[in-house]
């Protein structure tokens, strides 16, 4: 990252974890579709920036990968579509949302939302515990 710069070369993790992912969940190679490659690219890569932003500021791999195991454990127990889902969740009653609703809702709650919340804990947490 010397040659690069911090502020560079953690933008340049945060869009090759976000291009990394696009392959993982199986949308490339095939047929282009858009939207769910913009949906899957914001939410890993603003959570590849944090972890990277993580990095920098611990100078040390841990926090960055104890988040990514931590998220992952939680998504496979937690949602529905994930590996265990399903055997987590029951439906009692279904309300209907409009489509554009609901992955709003998806994109805020599922990437967005933890990569704000982990960049907050990691700026006031490194501040008071590492610097």
């Amino acid at each position: 990252m010397s040659k690069l710069g911090i502020r560079w070369g953690t933008l340049l993790s945060a869009l090759v974890f976000g291009i990394y992912h696009w392959f993982s969940y199986g949308l490339l190679p095939g047929e282009f579709r858009l939207f769910p490659l913009l949906y899957v690219f914001i939410i890993t890569g603003s959570v590849g920036y944090v972890w990277a932003y993580a990095y920098i500021k611990t100078q040390s791999i841990m926090m960055p990968l104890g988040f990514h195991l931590g998220s992952n454990f939680i998504y496979s127990l937690y949602f529905k579509n994930s590996a265990y889902g399903e055997l987590v969740f029951k439906e009692v009653s279904r309300i209907g949302l409009g489509e554009g609703y609901l992955s709003f809702f998806y994109l805020i709650s599922k990437g967005v939302a933890t990569a704000l919340i982990t960049l907050i804990f990691v700026k006031f947490w490194v501040k008071k515990h590492v610097e």
